[in-house]
């Protein structure tokens, strides 16, 4: 998680990058300078995320001598458990998970405390347009899981500010 919302986030709330990156990426990682930190400290006014659908990963630690961004991340990702093979998958594979959505905006609060959420896209593709203006309110419902009322305890501490949906025809 450091490499995807840590590299960003983290610099904004404690004026450095994770640790886990300074040990991995080293030398080829900029550095602050304690002005810069102390100018940078607190000055995130929101988290903006897209959010489509979970994927699964495992440790893969490159052994190639490659050293790049997806290298230093060191793992294997796929969008379901049991992945078919490359190019076999239709375009509609990718699974919708609520409860993905829940545990990432969950993640966002406890890493980086209550900075305010705006859920910039969030939905599905659908093959037809008619069905896509019939299925846009189902969408808000399906993504975060259940209406705002009935969410987990959890959840409602979360401050999200804007959700917005997309429908893909």
């Amino acid at each position: 998680m450091d490499f995807k919302f840590g590299w960003i986030l983290e610099p904004l709330t404690s004026g450095d990058y994770p640790e886990t990156m300074k040990k991995i990426v080293g030398s080829r990682l900029p550095s602050f300078t304690r002005i810069q930190s102390e100018a940078i400290i607190g000055t995130a006014d929101f988290i903006g995320i897209n959010y489509y659908y979970s994927i699964y990963v495992s440790n893969c630690p490159s052994d190639k001598g490659v050293r790049n961004y997806p290298a230093d991340m060191s793992i294997s990702s796929k969008t379901s458990k049991t992945d078919p093979p490359a190019g076999k998958a239709p375009a509609t594979s990718f699974p919708s998970d609520p409860e993905g959505l829940q545990h990432v905006l969950l993640y966002l609060k406890e890493a980086w405390g209550d900075i305010p959420i705006y859920i910039q896209e969030n939905g599905k593709l659908i093959w037809s347009s008619l069905q896509c203006s019939q299925k846009s309110k189902k969408i808000v419902q399906t993504s975060l899981g259940k209406p705002r009322p009935c969410l987990p305890a959890s959840l409602l501490i979360v401050t999200v500010r804007t959700y917005l949906t997309i429908c893909f025809a």
